[in-house]
């Protein structure tokens, strides 16, 4: 060949080449010429802000389905970018207008992935680069049932009954005590077992991944982080219980108090918030919550959430994290009666435990999900769940079947910390209880001591079969039932009026005065007899109402019945609702439902009314009248502080745009400081959804953390102080120096009373006007 020619060959070979090796390098500026296309289509600036997101529990269409992914009020799309080569990250993220603020964008780096909101072209462009993967930013959902509506009076009792015989810890046989199996390893870690019991030294890392944690003696946490807003709560403090709940049944100590782990001791907790107010989190939220579990060596991680929509990005960060030797539990999800039933992610990968719930027959929850991916069963349906303030609540969802095979899982792990975690995942599945078909239940119901028992034995079939060993041993052994109460999940109504009365001490009454006092704080929310104190108003301190007044009017009676030689029928129309009350339409009714409640304290023994003896008067001493009136003004008390304290800007994530007629409104008027709880469950809301909506917020334990752990143990003691040291009320009870958040017409109120605002003990008429607003 002519050598002309074959030098003119040789160099368009090497162009060529050059152009191959250099392919990625030349797409970004194509993709920043096909970004500006787009933006021009647009008609949108190149260095525009983009909007906050303004659903994250949004629904769609006429079902009132929720939407699987985050949008924002320009259409554009929340997703999830993953970058092959690290040196081509930062270069991606400009194109996209850069990342959005999450709070967890380190963790994400460490695996080159990064959020960004664009239009659904602009995404298309990313994902067609070579090594960049683009997908959206799905959302997950706490897996627990909705609430259903039944008597209160048959909650409070079966609660107690229910958390006091702890028959889900019985169920799957993991009550705390001496272990069968003696341990005699010792781990890599340096964690050591010996003897027939597992030391404390022995700690299994458990972290659950889910809506946070809360301060308490019954739950230890080791430690943790908060990626929902890590600047303003770096202690990650639990909005909705759910995550405490969770945490309780792995974890909470048999001492007597709130519930009982299935975990014994072995379990060090570790709580990462990654589900926000509303028990919802994102896929990119839950990788960085994996990702900062393998960063801090965790052992075993519990997720009680899932979506049915599949991601390809969360299923690597599983399989990385299998891949570090964690075992990974996790709730199928809650669509067993519904069409969409199927295994949620990520209990449907395969490298997830699928956990499944059953009643307290052993037979599957109509809720829990079947199909591929349910692996192992446990209660779920009525569990006694840990809650804020040392209590108790309830609740049923295959997210509290989960934590009994994560606690049960330490616990066994612990025996031997050497062990791989798939031999402890093989140890679960052959000790299951067979309960029937493999689409419904799995392996079975998870069973402590019979695994405990068969330890060796499976031990020994590992070694030779691997994950195999499973298929060869059956526990057939029947599931003992066990016989529930009727109930209801408790929520704030009922439970936390009483426990906010007993847990700061008892202000020198006897134990027996208060837990007359603390029963009647939960009273005004049940109806017995011819009274129907839910629907008094004035008890609650809602709207049209003075709580000021309606507060002065119950205490004063308490206090001089107590003290004086008074008697309920010769005060109860001594001491006057104030007429002059300003912002209150009502004042007759309000006046007339007032005496109704006094005269109901009178003639009704509040015990009885709440063992459903309503109907049977009881002859009562003048005290105890008036430690029930006491426990009356506490209750309006305590709901100004969740009925009336102001809405601030830090609770608008927690607000869903379906609810209201106009949510650009809603958000607006918190902006501008004039928007209480009250509100949001009165001319903002959809009527349809009033009920929801005030359970949600106003009587929602987690919204405004503050008021319920500072507001109104503050209000609660300065009237049980009053009383106990023989004094009337004064308006210096909702003057509190800690609790900073301002309240609806508390200023307006108190001048309703005082016809001024009063001033001394370090109060200003500046101050009041720093506690309240009028709109």
């Amino acid at each position: 060949m002519n050598p002309t020619k074959i030098k003119k060959y040789q160099i368009m070979i090497m162009i060529i080449l050059l152009v191959f090796s250099q392919s990625k390098m030349m797409a970004l500026p194509v993709l920043a010429e096909s970004m500006d296309s787009i933006r021009e289509e647009k008609e949108i600036p190149e260095e525009k802000e983009i909007d906050e997101p303004i659903k994250v529990d949004s629904y769609h269409d006429e079902k009132k389905e929720r939407t699987e992914y985050i949008t924002t009020k320009t259409g554009e799309i929340q997703y999830i970018v993953h970058v092959e080569e690290k040196k081509e990250y930062e270069s991606v993220k400009e194109k996209c207008d850069g990342e959005v603020e999450t709070g967890y964008e380190k963790d994400l780096k460490k695996t080159n992935h990064f959020v960004a909101q664009m239009s659904p072209k602009e995404a298309d462009v990313i994902d067609d680069l070579d090594g960049v993967e683009v997908e959206k930013d799905f959302v997950l959902t706490g897996a627990e049932e909705e609430k259903r509506e039944e008597s209160d009076e048959d909650e409070i009792k079966a609660i107690t009954q229910i958390a006091e015989d702890a028959w889900n810890v019985k169920m799957v046989n993991s009550e705390q005590k001496d272990e069968l199996q003696p341990c005699q390893s010792v781990s890599s870690k340096g964690i050591t077992c010996t003897g027939s019991a597992v030391t404390s030294s022995s700690a299994i890392k458990v972290a659950v991944l889910d809506s946070g944690r809360t301060f308490s003696s019954d739950l230890i946490y080791e430690g943790g982080c908060n990626l929902i807003d890590p600047d303003s709560d770096p202690y990650g403090m639990d909005l909705t219980t759910h995550g405490v709940g969770v945490a309780g049944i792995i974890a909470a100590q048999d001492n007597g108090e709130m519930t009982t782990g299935v975990g014994g001791n072995v379990a060090a907790l570790y709580s990462v918030k990654v589900l926000d107010g509303n028990n919802e989190t994102t896929v990119s939220r839950l990788i960085a919550g994996i990702q900062w579990c393998i960063n801090h060596d965790i052992d075993i991680i519990n997720m009680s959430m899932g979506t049915l929509h599949y991601s390809s990005t969360l299923e690597e960060m599983v399989k990385k994290a299998e891949k570090k030797g964690i075992l990974m539990i996790a709730s199928v999800g809650n669509t067993g009666d519904t069409k969409e039933n199927q295994v949620e992610y990520p209990a449907a990968f395969k490298e997830v435990i699928g956990v499944g719930s059953v009643n307290e027959k052993g037979e599957r929850s109509v809720f829990s999900a079947t199909g591929e991916g349910v692996e192992i069963m446990a209660p779920g349906e009525n569990i006694p769940l840990a809650s804020l303030w040392n209590g108790v609540t309830a609740g049923s969802g295959t997210s509290f079947a989960t934590p009994h095979v994560t606690g049960i899982a330490a616990r066994l792990w612990a025996e031997n910390p050497n062990k791989p975690a798939d031999f402890i995942r093989c140890l679960l599945q052959a000790s299951c209880k067979e309960l029937g078909d493999a689409l419904e239940y799995g392996y079975g119901l998870v069973d402590y001591t019979y695994a405990l028992e068969k330890y060796g034995e499976i031990e020994e079939k590992y070694k030779k079969q691997g994950e195999e060993c499973a298929k060869q041993f059956y526990n057939d052994t029947e599931v003992e039932e066990y016989e529930l109460p009727k109930y209801i999940r408790a929520n704030w109504r009922g439970g936390a009026h009483q426990d906010a009365v007993t847990s700061w001490g008892k202000y020198g009454l006897t134990d027996e005065e208060l837990a007359v006092v603390a029963v009647s704080a939960m009273v005004s929310d049940h109806s017995f007899g011819d009274y129907s104190l839910t629907d008094y108003g004035v008890l609650h301190a809602r709207q049209k109402t003075n709580y000021v007044s309606a507060v002065k009017y119950l205490m004063n009676i308490a206090v001089d019945v107590y003290w004086t030689d008074s008697t309920i029928p010769k005060i109860v129309d001594r001491c006057k609702y104030q007429e002059e009350a300003t912002l209150d339409d009502k004042k007759e009714k309000n006046l007339n439902n007032l005496k109704k409640a006094v005269i109901a304290a009178k003639d009704f023994n509040f015990s009885g009314v709440m063992d459903d003896e309503g109907n049977e008067s009881y002859m009562l001493d003048k005290d105890k009248r008036a430690l029930q009136v006491l426990g009356l003004a506490l209750h309006a008390a305590q709901d100004t502080y969740a009925h009336r304290a102001l809405v601030t800007e830090d609770g608008i994530p927690h607000l869903g745009p379906y609810y209201f007629k106009d949510f650009d409104a809603v958000v607006d008027w918190i902006k501008r400081g004039r928007m209480g709880t009250s509100d949001l469950n009165q001319e903002f809301v959809i009527e349809d959804y009033k009920k929801t909506v005030h359970s949600t917020y106003a009587d929602n334990p987690g919204f405004f953390l503050d008021r319920y752990n500072i507001g109104i143990p503050w209000i609660t003691s300065e009237i049980m102080s009053r009383f106990c040291n023989q004094q009337h009320f004064s308006a210096k009870i909702f003057h509190s120096n800690t609790y900073f958040r301002p309240t609806e017409y508390l200023k307006e109120h108190v001048k309703g009373i005082y016809g001024t605002l009063p001033t001394g003990d370090g109060m200003t008429s500046g101050s009041w006007n720093a506690l309240s607003f009028y709109k």
